[in-house]
């Protein structure tokens, strides 16, 4: 991919709180990476912009740091009601899957 570089300061979301993972180790990798994240704009702002923060990817923090992981916690809980909802027949599929 010419012209694409991978800044060594990229850091992926760790199995282990609190421990950053490794940056990437090519650009196949870095693009699953970052295809990864998928913002749903009916969660907001504080909600899509917490994992970019606790990833580290913010020149500053905009959130307290409990905030953010309580935004974290608000979307795993939203998510879970909207799969809830998909089984009871109540929504026709989740809002974050693509149309």
């Amino acid at each position: 991919m010419g012209g694409v570089a991978v800044r060594a300061t990229v850091v992926r979301r760790s199995d282990q709180p609190g421990r950053p993972a490794s940056p990437p180790q090519s650009v196949a990798d870095f693009i699953t990476q970052e295809s990864r994240y998928a913002p749903d704009i009916n969660d907001g702002v504080r909600v899509n912009i917490a994992p970019i923060q606790k990833a580290g990817l913010l020149h500053a923090d905009v959130l307290d740091a409990k905030d953010a992981d309580k935004a974290i916690a608000d979307r795993a809980e939203w998510r879970a009601d909207e799969r809830r909802w998909v089984r009871e027949g109540k929504l026709p599929q989740p809002g974050w899957w693509s149309q």
